[in-house]
């Protein structure tokens, strides 16, 4: 999903754009729903649960990515805090940075872009990771690439084989469902707090 802001991303995004330097962003391509940027996914005493924004137009919507329009008629921020209460309550840090994030929560956005951007700032500021990676805005598609035939590679490359292989760390609920690979990044932080960064950086060099 590289070139894309996901919600919340899952922890190879992180790992991808470490290694590339930066966090490029192309907001001329159309959005597509088998992106699922609108979608983070987390642990739950059942199994995997998928938390969704809902859009303007929905599965439909012809808009370019910076375009696309939350639709806020659904109490969905509320929904979504509410959840991630009840997954993290018992985790080791979620307390710690439950304050913040009640106030990411609350904050209103119109666009998706910007509500994933703010998502995503947060996160790489309390993995300390502000200064390493940048997002970059395209809103001009690169000379070397043509929109038309510009693909996302949805296939698992090495960083998400990684991930999925190799990255492990305590879980809630692994107890019952067992260790749940290449989760939202916000797993990571709630489970292992501050040494999360240190863990990322241990794993980034053995690449």
């Amino acid at each position: 999903m590289f070139g894309l802001l996901p919600y919340f991303p899952r922890l190879s995004f992180v790992f991808n754009s470490l290694e590339k330097g930066e966090i490029p962003i192309y907001t001329f391509l159309q959005y597509d729903k088998k992106w699922h940027v609108n979608r983070t996914v987390i642990p739950g005493s059942n199994g995997l649960i998928t938390l969704s924004i809902p859009i303007v137009g929905g599965r439909n919507s012809k808009s370019n990515f910076d375009n696309v329009k939350i639709d806020n008629r659904y109490h969905w921020q509320r929904d979504h805090f509410r959840t991630l209460v009840s997954v993290y309550g018992s985790s080791p840090y979620f307390k710690f940075y439950e304050p913040e994030l009640k106030q990411l929560m609350d904050a209103e956005h119109g666009f998706l872009m910007e509500w994933n951007r703010s998502c995503l700032e947060w996160v790489l500021l309390k993995l300390k990771m502000d200064h390493q990676l940048k997002i970059q805005f395209h809103h001009e598609c690169p000379a070397d690439l043509h929109p038309n035939e510009f693909q996302l590679n949805d296939g698992i490359n090495p960083i998400q084989q990684m991930v999925k292989s190799s990255f492990r760390y305590q879980q809630v609920f692994e107890d019952k469902i067992g260790f749940m690979e290449d989760l939202s990044v916000i797993d990571l932080l709630f489970n292992i707090g501050p040494d999360a960064h240190q863990k990322i950086m241990t794993q980034l060099v053995k690449l």
